[in-house]
């Protein structure tokens, strides 16, 4: 498909951009060159036999640890004996929001 001034300024009003001469003749310069460098890429001999690379770094494989419930926590009421105001075992704090 060889791009044109009315391909792209139809693609501009589908998108809602306002596009002058000036712009569209500096997009098709671009996609001409782009399109360059791409048969240039296809030129290289061996290529179809290249895996090609999803990500530049080795990706490591993390793991999660296994929750261990034999550790016992804190008591609660020994926790809210540190708080001020106390309603039905949650902690109250001053309004912030009017």
């Amino acid at each position: 498909m060889k791009f044109n001034k009315e391909i792209i300024n139809d693609l501009a009003a589908n998108l809602l951009f306002q596009v002058t001469d000036e712009e569209v003749d500096t997009v098709l310069q671009e996609l001409d060159y782009l399109k360059e460098q791409m048969d240039l890429i296809t030129q290289i001999d061996g290529l179809e036999e290249v895996e090609p690379q999803t990500h530049p770094f080795d990706l490591f494989e993390s793991k999660l640890r296994e929750d261990d419930d034999s550790e016992e926590g804190t008591d609660v009421e020994l926790l809210l004996s540190n708080c001020k105001a106390i309603d039905n075992r949650q902690i109250e704090v001053p309004k912030v929001v009017g």
